[in-house]
């Protein structure tokens, strides 16, 4: 047993099976820590839960292993909910609504604690995420709603709560999304304490495409890096066309052969790129392609050129990121330079310090990593373009083959993204370090996300230990107060 707690057996053993064989090798110390992630998707369709082992705190934070789970909702659970978000109630109805959600995450954290094993008792909390529900008050204030009962799921587990997320940051003047960021950064930054030098991107593919620029880092910054965001057409532009051209968006074999099987419409696709960016460029977008010209234009056609406008897209916006990643690069060489020319320092210690800075210069040529989270209609087809636009990178739309790559367990491991980010803003609210970028959401400040509700006794007092023995980094007393 005790061979288990040898940090060489946790590389070196066979790729085990069982779940909680992969754990123990994990956990072999106690600066592993054990967290679940439970996500609902927007379409109310399923419930997901990771079982997340981590190693390190804060901005050091490194994801070990992690297994997923997944649960469908029942078809009145997701009826009800839709109603419910379309009525814009929040009464009695809700709160019904709410509470058979907690009964389903509770069934999938039971699942969780099953993989868990014997090291049950260090599953430090329940993270929780959902799609919520967005209102705006008379004054156009936006109400963010949360759908989880936190109180019954915490009285169902026994296992601490962490939800709510988006609240803080709306109540410091930010729109309560995106919350990803800091999650995408932490779990595919390159920060090598050496030499960081490859930004990677991620991508994710809903009703809009947005990515990320995740430069590198060594992980010791006083801040977070800036990370630069990208935004184009998704779902909305192909599920539009699938609808307009009556085809059974349940058969999904036949259609994605749709989207690649023929060849795409160069006067379409030159009057989409007549558009300006606008919110609403999607609708225009599906207008044109049902005017006259486009009306005599077949399925495959239109998805073609869907599929080819929404791949060229990223593509653009992917160069885009790296050149200006560069130019800030340049950027704060010259500023470093004229700060050393007018220090007056000598021209030994001058020249040795402008070497360090250009020995620590990124991979500007193309990124590292690229990770793909798309639904499965698209996503082979955009990870396929993409490696094609990016030899020397490497892409993906698996989360368990991006994160145990280096691991022999990466094929018998499914991993659940929304889930596993969840998992992480827990563990970021556990540190207590602010999740929020204000530069992306608009807050004033940055904050620590999340509403805590106590589990069972145990669990609670566990948690606490945690958080208490945990001395975050310095602040800035502008930020602190």
């Amino acid at each position: 047993m005790l061979r288990l707690f040898r940090f060489a057996d946790f590389f070196s053993r066979k790729p085990l099976d069982n779940s909680a064989e992969r754990i123990e090798r994990a956990l072999f110390d106690r600066t592993r820590r054990l967290i679940a992630g439970v996500h609902v998707n927007q379409a109310f369709e399923a419930i997901t839960g990771s079982l997340v082992v981590a190693r390190g705190r804060g901005k050091s934070l490194r994801v070990l292993f992690c297994d997923s789970v997944r649960r469908p909702i029942p078809d009145v659970i997701r009826a009800n909910f839709r109603e419910l978000r379309d009525a814009r109630s929040c009464g009695v109805e809700y709160r019904s609504c709410i509470g058979e959600l907690a009964d389903l995450q509770a069934v999938v954290v039971e699942e969780l604690k099953l993989k868990a094993s014997k090291y049950v008792d260090r599953i430090l909390a329940i993270s929780v995420s959902d799609s919520g529900m967005w209102q705006k008050d008379f004054e156009g204030e936006t109400i963010y709603t949360g759908l989880c009962d936190a109180t019954r799921l915490a009285e169902r587990t026994g296992i601490s709560v962490i939800d709510s997320w988006p609240d803080r940051d709306i109540a410091v003047g930010g729109k309560g999304y995106p919350l990803d960021p800091i999650c995408l950064w932490l779990l595919q930054a390159d920060r090598d304490r050496r030499i960081a030098r490859k930004a990677n991107i991620s991508i994710s593919v809903g009703e809009h495409a947005e990515g990320y620029l995740l430069p590198p880092s060594d992980g010791l910054d006083s801040e977070v890096p800036l990370l630069r965001c990208f935004r184009t057409e998704g779902m909305a532009l192909i599920d539009g066309l699938l609808k307009l051209s009556a085809i059974d968006l349940q058969d999904a074999t036949s259609t994605k052969q749709l989207l690649v099987s023929g060849v795409h419409s160069k006067e379409l696709l030159s009057r989409w790129k007549q558009l300006e960016n606008e919110e609403d460029r999607t609708s225009v977008m599906l207008e044109l392609a049902m005017s006259p010209s486009g009306a005599s234009l077949s399925t495959e056609h239109l998805l073609c050129t869907a599929m080819k406008w929404v791949s060229d897209e990223l593509q653009s916006h992917v160069e885009e990121s790296m050149k200006e990643l560069k130019r800030d690069w340049e950027a704060r060489r010259l500023e470093l330079k004229r700060n050393l020319e007018s220090s007056r320092r000598s021209t030994a210690s001058g020249l040795e310090a402008l070497g360090a800075f250009d020995r620590s210069s990124p991979d500007f040529e193309a990124p590292g990593n690229i990770m793909v989270e798309a639904p499965r209609l698209v996503s082979d087809t955009l990870v396929s373009r993409l490696q094609n636009r990016f030899l020397k990178t490497h892409v993906s739309c698996s989360w368990g083959e991006f994160l145990l790559r280096d691991t022999k367990d990466a094929s018998n491991v499914e991993v659940d993204g929304p889930s596993l980010k969840a998992a992480m803003l827990g563990l970021l609210h556990i540190d207590q370090m602010p999740a929020n970028i204000p530069s992306l959401t608009g807050a004033d400040q940055q904050r620590i996300l999340g509403r805590l509700t106590p589990g069972r006794p145990n669990s609670w007092r566990n948690l606490l230990r945690e958080m208490a023995d945990y001395e975050p980094s310095a602040m800035k007393l502008r930020d602190a107060v």
